[in-house]
């Protein structure tokens, strides 16, 4: 019984050796840094009870009064200089917004007797809404998606696009036609606080035409900001 007693005890003052090196190791490797109060509770009883970091120190990554010897975010003390860092706070597109901005447009469409097809999207160029009107050939839908989607990711309307890179007497950017987007007029993109919040694409009808009807469903979208 005695052999088995201490055998017991030694096991347990070895796995108690082996977490105080493993702390010890990590508090060297500047990656880790044990509050005070919690190496007394090691020293005391193996488990660790209490620390002093409070959120305000995650936050300064300062030296604290109360104990905390050192803050560490890797192997190196890093500061944070100034403010902090901080977010904008945007406008975000969603369906109804976009079928409202699409039915305005084809209610315009309606009225001048023309038929199109119009996609609006998002700030990354996913479609939200999609419409193609009777008699508009089926090409349209991914010409429109392909419209909005570039408009979104340059941050552009497409028509300034699509005049960079026509050649013209020599010059233009040809090379553009390889990046894989809809280089047509007819993409305007939505802007809000110089942000991209959301695009719109129409295809069927002629590179300005295009253009005035995605200006009509952008305006439209504006109006509910």
């Amino acid at each position: 019984m005695m052999m088995r007693v201490g055998r017991c005890t030694f096991f347990l003052q070895a796995v108690q050796c082996a977490f105080l090196f493993t702390c010890l190791q990590l508090q060297h490797s500047h990656a880790f840094t044990i509050p005070r109060t919690a190496r007394t509770s090691i020293r005391d009883s193996g488990i660790v009870t209490s620390t002093n970091l409070n959120l305000q120190d995650l936050k300064s990554g300062y030296d604290t009064d109360d104990g905390y010897e050192r803050f560490l975010y890797s192997s190196k003390r890093k500061r944070l200089d100034g403010d902090p860092p901080t977010l904008k706070k945007n406008v975000v597109m969603n369906s109804t917004a976009a079928k409202h901005g699409i039915a305005c447009a084809v209610e315009a469409a309606h009225s001048a007797g023309i038929v199109m097809t119009i996609c609006v999207a998002d700030a990354g160029g996913i479609p939200f809404a999609v419409e193609r009107m009777d008699g508009v050939f089926a090409a349209t839908v991914e010409i429109a998606m392909g419209k909005a989607k570039t408009a979104a990711l340059f941050k552009k309307d497409t028509m300034l696009l699509e005049n960079g890179s026509n050649t013209k007497d020599g010059a233009g950017r040809s090379s553009l036609l390889t990046a894989g987007y809809i280089l047509m007029g007819g993409g305007v993109p939505l802007i809000v606080d110089d942000q991209v919040i959301g695009s719109c694409g129409v295809s069927g009808l002629s590179p300005q035409e295009d253009a005035e009807f995605a200006e009509i469903a952008i305006k439209a979208i504006q109006a509910l900001i």
